[in-house]
């Protein structure tokens, strides 16, 4: 069953969400969390709402759909960064870049232009999600990012 919660649940739900997930107001992340659970409780046949959320994540063997959607951009971020060779968008990304002194070893990011975009800049998502990231991850496999980032967010519940 849990296969199958991957493959036909979370696939669809996560669809491009390096993209979007970053940009949706507090209302979508809501619903789609909602919709998530409702799913889950479903497949656990709990119509009588004994179980809580984090009791049928854990049963299923599933995470929060916040932290599924925090690690689908932040390899898309790390991928951007370490792999892709250099286009207009990752020179962007790097240009945006900073040394900071207060945080010598975390990469830092700003935005240059005059308007306030929000979080929907890529520059102001790019500073929530590598906010905990160290420079040393930056030499790892793709693989690797995705298991010390696991361990990271593991270890800052």
């Amino acid at each position: 069953m849990q296969k199958v919660f991957k493959a036909q649940v979370i696939s669809k739900m996560t669809y491009g969400a390096a993209v979007w997930s970053h940009r949706i107001n507090y209302s979508l992340r809501a619903q789609l969390r909602s919709a998530y659970y409702k799913i889950l409780r479903v497949l656990l046949r709990d119509f009588d709402m004994k179980l809580n959320r984090s009791t049928m994540a854990s049963i299923m063997g599933q995470e929060d759909i916040d932290r599924i959607l925090f690690k689908r951009t932040s390899t898309m971020l790390f991928k951007l960064i370490t792999l892709i060779n250099p286009t207009d968008l990752a020179t962007t990304v790097l240009s945006k870049s900073y040394f900071n002194e207060r945080t010598p070893d975390r990469l830092s990011f700003f935005d240059s232009s005059r308007t306030r975009i929000g979080r929907a800049c890529i520059s102001n998502a790019s500073k929530q999600i590598v906010k905990d990231w160290r420079f040393e991850w930056l030499s790892l496999s793709v693989l690797e990012f995705k298991r010390t980032l696991a361990q990271h967010l593991e270890n800052n519940v």
